[in-house]
């Protein structure tokens, strides 16, 4: 599961869980990008996104920090971090999970139709956020989607999977912006998150 995690919330994290249990998932890495190739930077670095994913998962052995995207130079590409986890991991079924709101521009990222040989793309259904794809992408959406999980474990890689709609509205940006007006979290974030925030002054 990537993001920018800027920073990480409660939706994120029920969100890992929800998705994981389900697919009855061995682990879920949720997995920082450090340069993004659509969009700007992070607000705080990857050091500071990096410690507080690790706070925020550390109740929940079945949830790892994957920093590989911080750790490596240049922009951080999808498929480079698939590519990677795949070559460390060759019998593994990969599960890339993603928002629906990613996923209408995901005809525009790197070497994205390779990604499918690569894992199963699961779309997590944000609130306000419907499927509105180019007719390349319709096509290949047209071609993927599965709805049975049990039909999942007869293929590596290559479908597009629905599991679930999250009525999560949370998001990091609405996190950010209550802590620059200087409102009160409300069960936004951990306890340990939102201290972390509060000692590194983060997002003031």
């Amino acid at each position: 599961m990537g993001g920018m995690f800027d920073p990480v919330h409660n939706g994120h994290i029920e969100t890992a869980l929800q998705v994981r249990k389900f697919l009855s998932l061995d682990e879920m890495r949720l997995m920082p990008c450090a340069r993004p190739p659509h969009r700007g930077s992070a607000v705080v670095s990857s050091e500071h996104r990096i410690a507080m994913l690790n706070l925020a998962v550390s109740a929940y052995k079945e949830l790892i920090v994957d920093d590989r995207e911080c750790r490596r130079e240049g922009v951080s590409y999808a498929f480079d971090s698939l590519l990677s986890i795949k070559q460390e991991n060759p019998e593994a079924t990969l599960f890339f999970v993603l928002g629906t709101d990613a996923f209408n521009a995901f005809d525009s990222w790197y070497r994205w139709n390779e990604i499918f040989s690569l894992c199963h793309l699961v779309l997590i259904q944000r609130p306000g956020f419907e499927l509105t794809l180019s007719e390349a992408l319709s096509k290949e959406y047209e071609r993927r989607k599965e709805s049975d999980v049990a039909k999942l474990a007869l293929v590596t890689e290559g479908k597009i999977f629905i599991p679930l709609s999250s009525d999560i509205a949370l998001s990091s940006t609405k996190v950010r912006h209550k802590l620059d007006s200087s409102k009160a979290l409300e069960n936004e974030v951990q306890d340990s998150v939102a201290k972390y925030i509060q000692v590194n002054q983060l997002y003031r």
